[in-house]
């Protein structure tokens, strides 16, 4: 496909008449270009006369075409257009509804996909809402924008988070504004109000980008929980490795609860699975898979055991306050419970202070 040059006054006057526009960019075009080219004309068409077409949106709806030199990310195959046909069997038959005498109040959603929105952030889409009603009229709730957090969603793979991750903000911005534009008119296809605001008010479509960008640079640059999760299960482990090297290797000088705690376990778990053998779990480091966090706390600073290791933790109370931000951050991950930022700052504090204590 290739594309004629024309004069600036000549294209803005072309600019309201769709047809008049594609003559002008085509001279010859491939079925996929034609297919391309017609979701233009259409979303040209969606826009409709209410609204002042400009070679801006002209600009914006040429760039969704795709690119000769850049081949799609997806190649149609001869395997893809095959049809195949499809028969829905009932298998089975229930009923949702309540049961008589149910009172309990569903819970309504109270936070933007895995990640709850800050202070700032919903005061920014807040704004962003209020905008959007203000300037056309229409009456979006949050619930409306859990559609983009889904845009984000999308765009955020490997490459874009690599890329926010690892550059200044001012130099990602661009890449990441095209790819949530893309994203957007795509989601809101069905969507004529939704998509005729995004496509004819440059501000609020500037506005809503740059919140949504800083949602996406956000979770670019934090770890992620699966991430925070496995350094907690290292030091978990690290703790129990340091706990036997410490005490020789000796089962019995584990404190009398840790030890029947840890024994309970073991033989409720031999009863349910016939491939363990609880004569494997005499040694010491087989036991203190057993053992949870907070037993492994209780063996470091039980007054028997202390005075063995206090060359290496040194201060009592800074060990308990470490093993509690530990285990709060831990719970939170493990039980899938929203993660607010004081929990997830001192976990993130406590790994590192466990890992330097370790590692020395």
């Amino acid at each position: 496909m290739g594309f004629a040059r024309t004069s600036g006054a000549h294209f803005e006057n072309q600019c309201g008449r769709p047809t008049a526009v594609l003559e002008m960019m085509a001279i010859t075009l491939t079925s996929f270009e034609a297919g391309a080219i017609a979701c233009v004309e259409y979303s040209f068409a969606s826009i409709g006369d209410e609204h002042h077409r400009t070679p801006d949106d002209a600009a914006w709806l040429i760039r969704l075409l795709p690119d000769r030199e850049i081949p799609p990310d997806i190649e149609i195959t001869d395997d893809m257009l095959r049809l195949q046909a499809f028969k829905v069997e009932q298998k089975e038959a229930g009923n949702a509804s309540l049961s008589p005498g149910d009172h309990e109040t569903l819970k309504p959603i109270s936070e933007f996909a895995a990640k709850p929105y800050t202070e700032d952030e919903k005061r920014s889409l807040a704004e962003i809402i209020h905008t959007f009603n203000e300037r056309h009229g229409t009456e979006f709730t949050e619930a409306d924008f859990l559609r983009f957090e889904q845009v984000n969603r999308e765009i955020l793979d490997e490459d874009m988070t690599e890329m926010l991750r690892n550059n200044p903000p001012d130099v990602v911005f661009s890449a990441f504004s095209e790819a949530f534009f893309q994203g957007a008119i795509k989601m809101f296809q069905r969507d004529n109000e939704m998509k005729n605001i995004v496509l004819s008010d440059p501000e609020v479509r500037a506005q809503a980008i740059r919140h949504f960008f800083g949602r996406a640079l956000r979770q670019a640059q934090e770890t992620p929980l699966r991430e925070l999760d496995q350094q907690i299960e290292d030091i978990e482990l690290g703790i129990r490795k340091q706990i036997a090297e410490t005490l020789g290797g000796d089962v019995a000088r584990l404190p009398p609860h840790v030890y029947q705690k840890a024994e309970e376990r073991i033989q409720a778990a031999a009863k349910k699975n016939a491939a363990i053998d609880p004569e494997e779990y005499a040694q010491m480091t087989r036991r203190l898979e057993y053992c949870d966090l907070r037993e492994l706390q209780d063996t470091i600073l039980s007054k028997a055991l202390w005075p063995d290791f206090e060359q290496r933790f040194v201060n009592k109370e800074a060990l308990m306050a470490k093993f509690g931000q530990l285990a709060d951050l831990r719970n939170t991950i493990r039980h899938s419970r929203s993660l607010d930022d004081i929990t997830r700052k001192e976990g993130e504090a406590a790994i590192l202070w466990f890992r330097h204590i370790l590692e020395r």
